[in-house]
Formats: structure tokens, sequence, C-alpha cells
């Protein structure tokens, strides 16, 4: 769930962008995760949908490193992918991502929050500095 004052705006190219409604200082949690909002399902449940919420499920959820299907609850669906993002993730030990952080020093009032796509989807794969929790 989103832990500061964010808005959604249409991004020319990209189409809806999460944008920070307030100053995020360096190292400052923008999202963690919560079971009571975000939720992980299996393929056999997703499956079993109909249609309509497959295709819901297909343009919002993404796979964790363990094969299930992640769907968060709020807005920060909305994050777009930057290859310098200013939001870094944090993986558990089985590479899930349980928070995102302010990447850099200070993210400015209504700029964009982005986070790097290829750290969500295939984190073993690229090494960008991700930091695991210990």
């Amino acid at each position: 769930m989103l832990i500061v004052k964010t808005y959604l705006k249409e991004v020319k190219g990209k189409g809806i962008g999460l944008f920070s409604g307030q100053k995020i200082k360096k190292d400052e949690i923008v999202w963690q995760e919560d079971n009571l909002i975000d939720r992980t399902f299996s393929h056999e449940v997703i499956e079993n949908l109909p249609q309509i919420l497959r295709d819901f499920f297909e343009k919002y959820a993404s796979f964790q490193a363990d094969g299930t299907i992640y769907l968060c609850g709020d807005n920060a669906r909305f994050f777009n992918h930057s290859y310098s993002p200013n939001c870094l993730s944090i993986l558990d030990s089985d590479g899930i991502v349980i928070k995102n952080i302010a990447a850099r020093g200070d993210i400015e009032e209504n700029e964009e929050l982005t986070i790097d796509y290829r750290m969500e989807d295939e984190p073993s794969k690229i090494d960008l500095g991700f930091k695991y929790m210990e």
C-alpha cells in the first residue's frame, strides 16, 4: 500500500503515471506490501475467473519470483518503468518485492514515481544494486 501522498496523471506515451503529492526524502518508504490490500493468487485461481477479471489481472498483475501472481490493490500499480528509477524495490530472501523506497535524494512534489520493471519481474537475471532484506 502506498505510504506517501500520491495522485494519478496521464503521461504522454506511457498512459497513466503515479505522481508524488509530497516531497519524499531518500530511503523513505513509498510503498509497502499490505496483505489487506495487496494479494497473491495461484494460477489455478486466475484460470477459474470470468474473462473480464482475467483481462484485469493480465493488465495490472505481475508474476512473483515464486511463480504466484501478485495484484497490487491501490494506485501503486501505476508505477511506470524507468531505467533510472527514482524508487528502488526491496526484496525478501525469496526475491519477492516487499517495499519500494526513494532511491535518491529528495523526490519533489508532482514528480512521477518510477521503478525498474526488470527488477520486479526478473530480479535474479540482472544486478542493479537491488537491496535484499536480511
